[in-house]
């Protein structure tokens, strides 16, 4: 088995990411990239604690397109989710990033 897809979100800044496997940049579509009542800005990155950086999905607006694969077989989904959401309840993600 072989790797297919790759998006490491290290880039720790801006509004494109690579995907690793093809070599292609990919944009991050985040709705102040092209803000109309303030500064435009780029998607939020955080440090991460596991390596490098992360991008800060908002749960709204951040997101990337891409063209679809085609793959034959068996395949596996591997991620890192580090949801801010569960902060009010005082549960620990073990450090998973850091927003500091």
């Amino acid at each position: 088995m072989s790797l297919i897809y790759n998006l490491e979100f290290n880039e720790g800044y801006g509004s494109k990411t690579k995907e690793r496997v093809r070599g292609t940049f990919l944009s991050i579509n985040y709705v102040l990239n092209d803000a109309k009542y303030k500064s435009t800005c780029t998607p939020r990155w955080v440090k991460s604690n596991t390596s490098g950086y992360a991008l800060d999905f908002d749960g709204y607006s951040t997101f990337i397109k891409d063209e679809a694969l085609v793959h034959d077989g068996a395949f596996t989904i591997s991620s890192l989710v580090a949801p801010r959401c569960f902060e009010i309840l005082g549960l620990s993600w073990g450090g998973l990033y850091s927003n500091h």
